[in-house]
């Protein structure tokens, strides 16, 4: 078998495959154990796997670090202060 460097393989079961408007992308969500994951993959990858509701899969994480309370939400753009908030008027 080949290694990789990946610590984090979690076996789970293809539960639902969502392609995007323009059908490049798919996204494919897992069920790992009770744990759900979804997983952007391109439509060429997903024919060349095979990937069908159903069928058992192996997901490869590898990340520095999760977090919980935001995965799978998008990113919460970072709010910026206006130039007349840092100045006051007396």
């Amino acid at each position: 078998s080949e290694e990789i460097s990946a610590l984090n393989v979690l076996a789970g079961k293809v539960v639902a495959i969502t392609p995007s408007a323009s059908g490049a992308q798919a996204d494919v969500r897992l069920d790992c154990n009770g744990a759900t994951l979804t997983a952007r993959l391109t439509a060429k990858s997903v024919q060349r796997l095979a990937l069908t509701p159903g069928r058992p899969v192996y997901a490869v994480i590898k990340s520095v670090a999760l977090d919980r309370d935001t995965l799978g939400r998008a990113p919460t753009p970072i709010e910026r202060a206006s130039a007349d908030a840092s100045t006051t008027q007396s």
